[in-house]
């Protein structure tokens, strides 16, 4: 099974609940720092965690799957930052990692930073049109909001 059939048989017993067999088949590519492995097992607790353990786990691997510019924990990581859930609240740094999530082709974060461009904030200069094109580019995607926003 190449990484990628891993991967995806990996999310998928994390969606059936089976996160002990998620882990099993995840745990050689933890150890390795494989971003994709790092931002799923950010996804679940292991049976021994207490809740503070699990948070702080999760966060920290999706600081590491991030820092290996993998789009998914950017955005996840940037949502954290934006809620101020299980970090501090820093809009400017969750702007920065949406960004980085977008231009990297992620469509949730398309909406997220196209928001950004579009009213000017979290410290990202204001480009309506910019933010219009990210924003129709989510809709097109299918991201939830993105098409309401549109129609006003």
């Amino acid at each position: 099974m190449d990484d990628n059939d891993s991967f995806l048989r990996a999310a998928q017993l994390i969606d059936s609940g089976d996160c002990a067999q998620a882990y099993q088949l995840l745990k050689p590519h933890i150890d390795e720092g494989q971003p994709e492995a790092l931002f799923l097992f950010s996804k679940f607790s292991i049976k021994s965690e207490t809740d503070e353990e699990f948070e702080r786990r999760s966060v920290e691997c999706l600081e590491r799957a991030a820092a290996g510019h993998y789009p998914p924990a950017l955005y996840a990581l940037g949502v954290c930052y934006d809620s101020g859930e299980l970090t501090a609240y820093d809009p400017v740094l969750a702007a920065r990692l949406f960004e980085q999530a977008a231009n990297s082709g992620y469509a949730k974060a398309k909406l997220s930073h196209g928001l950004n461009l579009y009213y000017g904030s979290n410290g990202i200069m204001k480009n309506v049109a910019a933010g219009l094109e990210l924003i129709r580019a989510a809709a097109d995607e299918g991201v939830e909001g993105a098409i309401e926003f549109l129609r006003g």
